[in-house]
């Protein structure tokens, strides 16, 4: 069995933003393996190297910024984060089940959740389903409560409970 670690995008920028990325890396490496979701990474690295580049013209230095902090996130995928898939297929009801709770308690459409936040329930319901124990850093309210009433056996943290301080 193995402790995994997943942290929502809210946790990693946060961490980022304050220059403490190597200070997660070297807290959890020591017990915990990390993993995230594809939504996630596409968050982290994808998305803000786009709207960079839809930007630069007006804020160049807004850009740079959102470019620096996803050079850093695929460094970290490529170092100490694993994108773990989701299989889709056996984990597509609890996705639906996110989808539709965090609607409810976000009072939005199904359609507008993001993907990250039903990835990310997937990947823990799929962690555990594997053996593994699940420790998830979450910045959400509401998303904590939907995992909580999809699983009982994932420990939810903030950022700020995990490493205090930063």
């Amino acid at each position: 069995m193995s402790k995994v670690l997943v942290p929502d995008s809210s946790s990693l920028i946060f961490v980022d933003r304050r220059g403490k990325l190597d200070l997660l890396k070297n807290t959890i490496n020591k017990d915990f393996e990390v993993c995230i979701p594809p939504a996630i990474a596409r968050e982290l690295i994808e998305d803000p190297q786009k709207l960079a580049e839809k930007i630069h013209p007006l804020y160049p230095n807004i850009a740079k910024n959102l470019l620096e902090s996803s050079s850093r996130f695929k460094k970290a995928v490529e170092v100490w984060i694993e994108i773990r898939p989701i299989d889709y297929i056996r984990y597509s009801e609890a996705m639906d089940k996110t989808r539709i709770r965090l609607s409810k308690f976000d009072k939005k459409w199904e359609h507008s959740v993001k993907k990250s936040d039903a990835e990310l329930i997937a990947l823990c319901v799929q962690l555990i389903d594997n053996g593994d124990e699940v420790l998830a850093l979450l910045e959400d309210e509401n998303l904590k409560r939907v995992l909580n009433e999809i699983t009982e056996n994932v420990k939810t943290l903030s950022i700020k409970e995990f490493l205090p301080g930063v």
